[in-house]
């Protein structure tokens, strides 16, 4: 580093007035930015966000709305076991009744499809590859249905134990 005298008032005036504009260039932006911090700095003291309520504010009365979090916390903090059991079961029995409608719908498909092994004609293979792809959309949906209920298990399930 150079071991510079700091300037003197008098040279710092002088090398103003040789130069104004060059100086103003440089001065004008940092007074604004200093201007700006301290005005910043002001009004966060003002306005804090995270103040004590006032009087007003601790008076004032929430109404709980009547969603599903809160009519199931009844039932969590009574302890409610036979409620969730319900759940269980209605869920599982959901699940076998729809279990068992896909057993049946795999027996239909494995059947066209061995049909379509023997068929000769193009209008009647047509006429199994639309119901081959009716039954996989059903199964599709039995099985979004089946994951659906066991989500709904498992999410009754958690939000019983919070």
């Amino acid at each position: 580093m150079l071991n510079l005298p700091p300037p003197s008032l008098s040279q710092f005036i002088d090398y103003i007035e040789s130069d104004p504009i060059h100086t103003l260039r440089f001065l004008i932006p940092s007074i604004l930015i200093v201007f700006y911090a301290i005005l910043l700095k002001v009004s966060a003291a003002r306005n804090k966000v995270d103040r004590n309520p006032d009087l007003k504010q601790e008076k004032e009365i929430f109404p709980v709305p009547r969603d599903y979090i809160n009519l199931e916390m009844v039932h969590v903090q009574n302890s409610d076991l036979d409620y969730v059991s319900d759940i269980i079961l209605k869920s599982s029995n959901k699940v076998n009744i729809i279990t068992k409608q896909m057993k049946r719908d795999m027996r239909r498909y494995r059947r066209i499809k061995y049909r379509m092994s023997f068929v000769q004609s193009e209008r009647k293979r047509k006429e199994l590859r639309e119901r081959m792809e009716n039954i996989t959309q059903s199964l599709l949906k039995q099985y979004a249905e089946i994951r659906k209920s066991m989500l709904e298990i498992s999410d009754r399930l958690l939000e019983g134990e919070k």
